[in-house]
């Protein structure tokens, strides 16, 4: 069980990783990070779904992790679908934070939003290079 403490504890390792993962020379290793960032935040979000900064910050990392994919998919198709995957899944955290109701951090809302257009259309280029 994620309980308060835990859960921002969680929440700032992921953050952590994903500022680590960002300054990785190797692809590898920053897929490494990336994807572990995205465990951390999805664990806290199975016991709080509504937990806004969890949200905001697996889909930064989704993002991250999205642009090391390769854009053109490979013979077996797995690197576009993966891209498109985490973008369409970063897409839909950044609108559950863009839109979530009166209260909470609006400085967060605000960031959600104005990251949310432009992962749409990376998420269309990201369609358009799959057909």
């Amino acid at each position: 069980e994620v309980d308060g403490w835990s859960s921002r504890a969680l929440v700032n390792w992921g953050k952590a990783m994903v500022a680590r993962a960002e300054l990785a020379l190797d692809t590898a290793a920053a897929a490494k990070l990336y994807n572990a960032a995205i465990d951390k935040f999805e664990a806290v979000l199975e016991e709080d779904p509504g937990l806004l900064v969890a949200k905001y910050r697996c889909a930064l990392a989704m993002q991250g992790l999205a642009g090391l994919q390769p854009t053109a998919a490979g013979a077996d198709g797995q690197g576009s679908r993966q891209q498109l995957v985490l973008l369409q899944d970063a897409a839909r955290y950044f609108s559950d934070v863009a839109s979530s109701g009166a209260g909470g951090d609006e400085g967060l809302k605000a960031a959600a939003a104005a990251a949310l257009l432009p992962l749409q259309q990376q998420l269309e280029m990201a369609k358009l290079a799959r057909k």
